[in-house]
């Protein structure tokens, strides 16, 4: 009979039903195209040979000199199925497992907040199903390691709230530190992390001091690459993706609305494609070293966005509203090699800079594009109406809530702009999936007003 209980508990179940999607999407991809490179991206050859460096050669490098763009938190992770001779089978059966401990930590955080495992259940079934979830697990890019180490830092930083223990924070400052090498975007998140430590009850300096504690662990874990960087290639950051980011697409964006010209006009006639067609284009450059390149970047970025604040702030929300709402109907056509479904030069007429009447004539050019367009869409948005919709339980955990309210908001801010795409919405899901579990649980009468519907208090610091 326990054997029997065991193997009908219901999340055993919900486990395996994202283990069965995940394995489910990359087979039928593999049956229908046989060819491995439908498991990557434009951006995983900028991973795979960093990682290839590192096996053959010990450094850290891509095209013969110190990879400062790309941290090494991914490449190693891929370095391991490279080793092997499968560096796609491989990798992707690791993001299916920690795609699938993602969803157990759904269930784990929502099981802090509301101590009610129909609502925990509900969440982490949500985010099982969630589609990029299932999608990106597939890919060769960062996302579902990224993912799993942001929500096990902040399922750290909630235990410590819960019971007060400074090893949770240890764990945090670990987590979020492997995830900035992972992605630089996660390079701030322990500013929001310990401002909510600072901030737990009863407020009193002992707090305050395990917020900066955690503060300067994650410092201490991550300058030492900001140095690597200055001694390597004289460059003071941490990841020169930013600069790379503000030249090639920010300033592109604003320049052409400035001029009266299409942004892929601008791109082509100022060398603003690629680190190549800048070369092209200054090719005095060739002669510095990569800080003085990236430097450079960054200071003409700065200079030509300064220059129309309002029209950069405008289409950076923009990038902020596709984040959330985005579909990734490229990245899932692209999985099965069917991008003729989808319209040509897909970044420039479906892009924040395109006007509203040519995105609209495109899409009803391209009617099946469209259709699953709007079937991903709706997931976003039935998670944001379920949230909306039973929000009257925050005022009981309030700054656990706001945790989860200040990462997505983290990294909206971060990540929107002209470089705004649909998979950086991936760290953002799980913590929505949350969010919309009571609201899920309450739509199919299953709410518990049971004494455990609302977290405990904090217990006393040890």
């Amino acid at each position: 009979m326990d054997i029997l209980k065991r193997r009908c508990n219901p999340l055993t179940t919900i486990l395996l039903i994202a283990v069965l999607l995940r394995l489910a999407l990359p087979l039928a991809a593999w049956l229908t195209t046989r060819d491995p490179a439908a498991f990557t991206t434009a951006d995983s050859s900028t991973y795979l040979e960093p990682a290839r460096s590192l096996l053959i050669q010990g450094t850290f490098a891509a095209g013969g000199q110190p990879d400062i763009v790309r941290t090494p938190g991914y490449p190693l992770f891929l370095a391991l199925g490279l080793a092997l001779g499968h560096a796609w089978l491989v990798t992707i059966a690791l993001q299916i497992l920690l795609s699938c401990l993602s969803v157990y930590l759904t269930y784990k955080i929502a099981e802090s907040l509301f101590s009610n495992p129909r609502v925990s259940l509900a969440a982490s079934l949500l985010y099982a199903i969630e589609p990029l979830s299932v999608l990106y697990a597939s890919k060769l890019m960062t996302e579902s390691l990224f993912t799993t180490l942001v929500l096990s830092a902040i399922f750290m930083v909630l235990q410590y709230l819960n019971d007060g223990r400074f090893r949770h924070l240890l764990i945090a400052a670990l987590a979020t530190s492997v995830a900035a090498y992972t992605r630089p975007v996660g390079y701030y998140l322990f500013i929001v992390l310990a401002a909510v430590v600072i901030f737990r009850p009863p407020l009193r300096p002992a707090s305050a001091l395990r917020g900066l504690a955690l503060a300067g662990l994650c410092l201490a874990l991550l300058l030492p690459w900001s140095l690597r960087n200055q001694k390597r290639a004289n460059y003071p950051g941490f990841s020169a993706i930013s600069d790379v980011n503000l030249y090639f697409f920010h300033l592109p964006a604003v320049l052409a609305h400035r001029q009266g010209c299409t942004y892929l006009q601008l791109k082509l006639s100022r060398g603003m494609v690629d680190l190549e067609s800048f070369f092209q284009h200054h090719p005095q450059a060739r002669t510095w070293d990569q800080g003085q390149v990236y430097r450079y970047l960054h200071q003409q970025a700065l200079q030509g966005i300064l220059s129309d604040i309002p029209y950069f702030l405008y289409l950076h929300l923009k990038g902020m509203v596709l984040i959330l709402v985005g579909p990734g109907t490229g990245e899932f056509l692209s999985l099965f090699r069917a991008g003729g479904l989808a319209p040509p030069d897909l970044a420039y007429s479906l892009g924040l800079t395109a006007p509203a009447g040519q995105v609209m004539g495109t899409l009803l050019k391209h009617l099946p594009y469209l259709g699953l367009s709007l079937l991903l869409t709706t997931f976003p948005f039935f998670l944001m109406i379920l949230t909306l919709a039973y929000r009257r339980n925050w005022k009981h955990n309030s700054l656990q809530i706001l945790l989860l309210l200040a990462t997505i908001l983290y990294f909206l801010f971060l990540s929107g702009g002209m470089t705004a795409n649909s998979r950086f919405r991936h760290p953002i899901m799980p913590l929505l999936c949350v969010l919309a579990g009571p609201g899920l649980a309450a739509l199919f009468g299953s709410e518990d007003k049971s004494p455990g519907w609302t977290s405990s208090r904090p217990a006393g610091d040890d």
